[in-house]
């Protein structure tokens, strides 16, 4: 627990990994994210960030150690709580995932509607996250016909409409130019600002220098450096749900 008892909202304890008979992805990964931090994780090619991020929203599993978000072991959750555990975490991917023959709309409409919200509630939320992307006015345009910067912004409206305590951001700028690039990584540091955690995957060493935050580095299975670059104390954070992980 960090000082003056704050819990960190993200506890990565002794975690390792291995596929078959390849060397350890991870062998003794251990570090803590607080409320209201924006992490970089870097690290070469292969070096298990994606890995690390997928675990936290339980898309995989490691082979020894515990996850705690908010207190909870994700890595101990029963299959069925683990669509509550989503419910706080918003995902960002490389490579968008974006369903391309359905529109803007319902692209990031259905994480509110798996959520059982009111459709007016979700007209709303939808709108103001487009306006926040600088895409009002694309809720028809079918996600396929969008450049490859307009639809990594979409999947970042989608990460952050449902108002997540968490947003995970794997590699988001990997295959955008440094135009794009940049947005996303500023309209990321402003849902932060706004008291959302921050956890960003990425190799990008210009990036991570243009834009500095707090980086944990996996170097050969193990964390190699963490810095602070940042303090977060004061920052507004956004609370857990009451139905956080609760079946």
């Amino acid at each position: 627990m960090a000082a003056g008892g704050t819990q960190p909202i993200l506890e990565i304890r002794h975690v390792s990994k291995r596929y078959r008979a390849a060397k350890p992805l991870f062998r003794d990964v251990t570090f803590e994210v607080q409320p209201g931090e924006f992490v970089y994780v870097t690290g070469p090619s292969g070096s298990g960030k994606s890995t690390l991020l997928r675990m936290v929203y339980r898309a995989e599993t490691a082979d020894t150690g515990s996850i705690l978000f908010c207190g909870k072991d994700v890595l101990a959750l029963s299959p069925g709580a683990v669509p509550y555990l989503r419910r706080n975490i918003g995902v960002i991917l490389q490579d968008f995932k974006l369903i391309h023959e359905e529109s803007v709309y319902d692209n990031i409409a259905l994480a509110l509607e798996i959520l059982g919200l009111p459709q007016r509630e979700i007209y709303d939320r939808v709108r103001q996250a487009l306006d926040r992307v600088g895409l009002a006015g694309y809720e028809d345009v079918r996600a396929a016909d969008l450049s490859g910067g307009e639809q990594q912004r979409v999947a970042v409206a989608r990460a952050v409409v449902t108002r997540p305590s968490l947003v995970l951001a794997d590699e988001p700028t990997g295959n955008l130019d440094a135009g794009n690039a940049a947005m996303v990584v500023s309209l990321l540091e402003e849902v932060n600002a706004e008291g959302t955690t921050v956890l960003l995957a990425t190799h990008d060493n210009m990036l991570i220098a243009a834009r500095p935050h707090r980086t944990v580095a996996l170097v050969d299975g193990v964390v190699d450096e963490i810095t602070r670059a940042r303090a977060v104390e004061g920052v507004r954070y956004r609370g857990i749900s009451q139905e956080a992980l609760q079946p």
